[in-house]
């Protein structure tokens, strides 16, 4: 963005002096001031904890992980059966000698249970695999809470950022309509030519362009975090000065940094929560692969039945107590089908190509999360390194600007060199403001990758697999509502 030269006389350089001024102004400027809320980011995450649509069904897969885990322990128990029948008959006779008539009556009652004693691994293997699957979901659980939250931390500070772009963009506008209007009436005293007002206008044109862009960024932000809190309303968010902001999470990770950049890889890797459930996942296609194996065994079932029956006939035996029939039984039954080895034999060669295929991706995950975590280490140090030097890029930005002003207030120096420190200042903070948001996030980055505490110590734990009970009633109120 190009200011031509002014020889504008001093009157008008001290009319226009008021805006720059308050445009390139340090922490003490009424533009630069803003509401420091540090707390705002914990009250959208305690929001949308309790109202996220991921968080909520990720909390239903985990409840029916526990069902599946004990639904498969019910199998290793005996299956009892109770019978209940009633029955009555009533028999006529026509005999020339006895005309007799009678009726008789039954009843039965049976117990009958059976347990199998072994199915070639499959109660068993399945239990194993029900509780792996419930260890699964609720490392997912974990998984989507750092996710989500992280995603809310990263809309946050990108939503920051856009509001302090706007407001850069909103002075330098101002200072576009300014530097127009001067060369609009410095044309009239022949100073300057009309090619310096189409410059001007071209000018003020371009950022009101960008300001426009900057505003539906904002406004797209601001959808984003709508749908992150499933909220129709955002609470109030503040403005806040990204060069002094210290988020919750910060003393923590600065504690952890010490031992993360020391620590070995190799050994890091193991804390997170990919690694785990991969390794999870790897004994899952184990116990596959392992069951399908036994199924060239036979079989073996126990059955144990155990029944009573009571039977009256009042025809025949009209004076007679009813009878008790009981019985009881004990079978093992041996199947072993000689015929299926050849289907069985394929099933066993598809469980080990599975298995071999997840030990691969196993070890594919090890070798990302080792890379993954040295990249992380190696981007933050560096990261600290820009950070320090941007400090020190902004200290002589805003040391220039300052000197410059009073240059130009001594008349030693033209408006343009003033404007040019103005914006070099304006720059030096925009470009450490976004230094400060990749090291917020990388922070984040590192704490959701080692499996540690993302969420504020003020919300407590927050336990997932309680929040669709929880939310039921508010639903079924919101749906009254409607």
């Amino acid at each position: 963005m190009t200011i031509l030269p002014s020889t504008t006389p001093v009157v008008f350089q001290g009319w226009i002096l008021t805006i720059v001024l308050c445009f390139g102004s340090s922490h003490g400027s009424a533009t630069l001031t803003v509401n420091q809320k540090s707390d705002q980011m914990t009250e959208l995450i305690e929001v949308g904890l309790k109202r996220s649509f991921v968080l909520r069904s990720q909390a239903y897969k985990y409840q029916n992980s526990v069902d599946q885990k004990k639904d498969a322990f019910v199998s290793f128990l005996p299956a009892v059966s109770l019978e209940a029948a009633h029955s009555n008959s009533l028999t006529n006779r026509f005999d020339p000698a006895q005309d007799e008539s009678g009726s008789s009556h039954a009843n039965s009652l049976s117990v009958s249970g059976a347990w199998t004693l072994w199915d070639n691994g499959n109660s068993v293997y399945s239990a194993i695999r029900a509780s792996r699957a419930q260890r699964i979901e609720e490392l997912n659980n974990r998984a989507a809470i750092r996710d989500y939250v992280s995603r809310v931390i990263d809309s946050y500070v990108s939503y920051q950022l856009i509001l302090s772009d706007i407001k850069i963009g909103s002075a330098y506008l101002e200072q576009s309509q300014w530097a127009e209007k001067e060369a609009r009436l410095l044309v009239r005293t022949g100073v300057k030519t009309k090619l310096d007002v189409i410059e001007a206008e071209i000018q003020v044109r371009t950022a009101e362009r960008d300001l426009e862009r900057l505003r539906t960024q904002r406004e797209t932000a601001e959808l984003n975090l709508k749908f992150l809190l499933n909220q129709e309303q955002l609470p109030e968010l503040t403005e806040i000065d990204l060069l002094t902001y210290e988020p919750y999470f910060a003393r923590d990770f600065q504690a952890e940094w010490k031992r993360i950049k020391s620590e070995d890889n190799a050994k890091l890797m193991m804390e997170s929560l990919e690694y785990r459930k991969s390794q999870l996942e790897l004994e899952q296609a184990g116990s596959t692969y392992s069951q399908a194996k036994w199924n060239y065994f036979p079989s073996a079932k126990i059955n144990l039945s155990k029944s009573w029956d009571l039977t009256k006939n009042y025809l025949a035996e009209p004076q007679t107590n009813p009878k008790t029939l009981e019985s009881t039984t004990l079978a093992l039954n041996l199947s072993w089908n000689l015929w299926d080895w050849f289907l069985t034999s394929r099933s066993i060669h598809r469980s080990e190509r599975d298995f071999r295929m997840s030990e691969i991706q196993f070890h594919e995950q090890k070798f990302r999360k080792i890379t993954q975590l040295a990249g992380l280490k190696e981007n933050y140090s560096s990261l600290l390194k820009n950070i320090d030097t941007g400090q020190l890029i902004l200290a002589k930005a805003e040391e220039q600007m300052i000197f410059s002003k009073e240059l130009f207030k001594l008349g030693k120096i033209i408006m343009l060199k003033m404007q040019q420190s103005n914006l070099t200042y304006a720059q030096a903070r925009r470009s450490q403001a976004e230094l400060i948001k990749s090291k917020l996030l990388l922070q984040v980055a590192f704490l959701s990758e080692l499996d540690l505490n993302l969420i504020p110590a003020k919300l407590g734990t927050f336990d997932l697999s309680s929040q669709p009970d929880s939310e039921e009633g508010n639903t079924q109120q919101e749906l009254k509502a409607k």
